[in-house]
């Protein structure tokens, strides 16, 4: 993996660290992707799937305060991004983390409304999913929202 501790743009540097974040059990060692999703950030902030990169890799990296501030930015630059639930389940995974059960419970609600949001839509496309920009954040809600459940339903969080 420390051979892909670079890219030379963006789009690169994002792509490899949501590949390496996807699973709590993919790496021991979270600083490449870490680190490669803040150069996402730095070249291009506004982009709100590249601050949902950064706030992955913080909360991988036990860093829950610092991806609070980044999926909280990502919703800022892309409220209506049809991704945004992604930042909710992290979002509540992390505030489970911290203590803050209430708000986690709040988040992956809203985290469980966005998807639900993204079926509707793609049910109303002519081909759904299969042709949309949309598959990689279905995909993403797919992966995250079991972890984040099973997270919240933790007999000790309850």
């Amino acid at each position: 993996i420390t051979e892909h501790s670079h890219y030379e743009d963006a789009m690169s540097a994002f792509c490899f660290s949501r590949v390496c974040t996807l699973s709590p059990d993919g790496l021991t060692d979270w600083s490449i992707p870490l680190n490669l999703a803040q150069q996402s950030v730095d070249e291009q902030p506004r982009l709100p799937w590249y601050q949902l990169a950064l706030g992955i890799a913080c909360y991988r990296a036990g860093k829950y305060e610092e991806a609070i501030g980044s999926l909280n930015q990502s919703l800022e630059v892309g409220p209506n991004w049809l991704g945004r639930g992604q930042n909710h389940v992290v979002l509540a995974m992390a505030q489970q983390q911290l203590g803050r059960g209430e708000e986690a419970r709040k988040s992956l609600a809203r985290a469980n409304a966005n998807f639900n949001e993204i079926n509707r839509t793609m049910a109303n496309s002519k081909f759904g999913l299969a042709t949309s920009y949309f598959l990689v954040d279905w995909l993403g809600l797919q992966i995250l929202l079991p972890e984040a459940e099973q997270l919240l339903e933790a007999p000790d969080n309850l």
